[in-house]
């Protein structure tokens, strides 16, 4: 709720009670009264509406008297309003004045006794989740996605989803097995609060504050003791950036599609030191698989976005108890996350555009590379696009 007065009183903010009276037909101008600004204007305009039987303005009085919030909720919107109290009053409901004689003092007053008005604002998940999408012809409501990965990647990716419709009239499953350490604090979406808890409960936990609406289920487990319950998706997002998780997930969807049911997957990873992002739509749809962006484990990426395809990335060393890890800064994991998403979004508004996509971070160690839909590689070993079995 949005106050006229541009803050927000204290027995709002405190969750005071509040009286929601239902109209049965438009709300209006009264006759006399085009905007109540007092309590005994609030009277005349109330008792002049044609759509309201109960109840009383009596009951009202007595309400916004004993501090609650008035809502009037009509076909044409949502108003709502609370009496500020002149400073004497104030001071007497301060020192614990009996109820019947603040609202006596309160009636003889009405005329002067001022109003805090509200106004609503649409907030329903589907409104913002919707409203920037800048005229796609669908947001992800209704669509079922998991996040295989909780990581850096995946819980910057997860929330930009939720944005976008997921967890909106279908599940959005978030899939993770590890806990949060201290160490993934700089580049994570979790908090400090978090330390030690299950990265996949957790980040379901801070993504279920976006809107009492959303639904998301986390999945503390490894994905292949789950991948049977993942199957049914819309889409599975991978964005664990380990190889031999994504090679699994592009397994299991061959299989799948080998037997005629659906499975698309988006893959989402960095190269070394967050020197550059690439995506990858694999959908079954007559292009590469995961596998065919590198057919050979013992040679670079056939799309490789670094410019010393040998540079792994250098490792920080760490104290005692934690293990080596590459550093580099938030930007890049959110910038994979921004990539994967709009890869998406492009994929469920029907115009998939390329599957292979890359962004590069470094422009020292980068190169540009552009947008393409690969070939299936006759020497994938996972597709066997040189025999034709799919």
């Amino acid at each position: 709720m949005v106050n006229d007065k541009q803050h927000i009183p204290a027995g709002f903010q405190t969750g005071r009670s509040a009286i929601t009276v239902h109209a049965s037909t438009d709300i209006g101008a009264g006759t006399n009264i085009l905007v109540p600004k007092t309590l005994g204007q609030l009277r005349e305009w109330y008792e002049e509406q044609s759509g309201f039987s109960v109840p009383s303005f009596g009951e009202i009085g007595n309400a916004l008297s004993d501090g609650q919030v008035l809502f009037i909720a009509a076909r044409n919107g949502w108003v709502g309003c609370q009496i500020e109290l002149p400073t004497d009053l104030k001071l007497l409901a301060k020192r614990g004045a009996r109820r019947e004689f603040l609202r006596g003092e309160i009636r003889k007053r009405e005329t002067n006794i001022g109003l805090i008005r509200y106004h609503g604002s649409e907030a329903s998940l589907d409104d913002i989740t919707s409203r920037n999408l800048n005229g796609m012809a669908t947001s992800l409501k209704g669509k079922s996605i998991a996040v295989v990965g909780c990581g850096t990647i995946g819980s910057h990716l997860a929330r930009y989803l939720v944005q976008s419709g997921a967890g909106n009239d279908a599940r959005l499953f978030l899939v993770d097995r590890e806990l949060l350490a201290a160490g993934n604090l700089g580049r994570h979406l979790l908090n400090f609060a978090d330390i030690g808890e299950s990265k996949a409960e957790a980040l379901a936990t801070e993504l279920s504050r976006f809107h009492p609406d959303v639904r998301i289920k986390a999945l503390a487990i490894d994905v292949k003791d789950v991948w049977n319950r993942l199957r049914g998706c819309d889409l599975v997002v991978d964005a664990t950036g380990v190889e031999a998780v994504s090679d699994y997930l592009n397994q299991r969807a061959l299989e799948a599609r080998s037997l005629g049911q659906s499975a698309f997957l988006l893959h989402t990873w960095l190269f070394g030191n967050g020197i550059a992002a690439q995506s990858f739509l694999n959908v079954g749809d007559g292009f590469a698989c995961y596998r065919c962006l590198r057919p050979d484990l013992g040679k670079p990426w056939l799309n490789d976005p670094r410019k010393d395809v040998k540079d792994v990335g250098r490792i920080a060393a760490t104290s005692c108890g934690d293990g080596p890890y590459l550093p580099f800064s938030v930007a890049a994991p959110a910038m994979a996350a921004g990539l994967g998403l709009q890869a998406i979004l492009d994929f469920f508004d029907g115009k998939p555009g390329a599957r292979l996509r890359t962004i590069a971070l470094d422009l020292e160690e980068a190169r540009k590379l552009n947008e393409k839909s690969p070939k299936p590689h006759e020497q994938c070993p996972a597709c066997g696009a040189g025999t034709g079995a799919r």
